[in-house]
């Protein structure tokens, strides 16, 4: 698939895996463009920090 750049394809993704009211986990901080396509998309971002070993596979899931 071809799209005009990495956020069009990143709110298209969202667009079809999410639906209205999803969470979507991001760090934090995050881009602010791609806080904005998530909201555009009727999802809620959720920020997590990123520790310095990775991401938290168990507090993800306390999300």
């Amino acid at each position: 698939m071809i799209v005009n750049g990495a956020l069009s394809g990143f709110a298209l993704v969202l667009r079809l895996l999410t639906g209205p009211g999803d969470r979507v986990v991001v760090d934090a901080p995050s881009y602010p463009m791609a806080i904005n396509a998530i909201r555009g998309a009727s999802c809620r971002p959720i920020g997590v920090s990123l520790p310095e070993k990775g991401w938290d596979c168990d507090g993800l899931a306390a999300t």
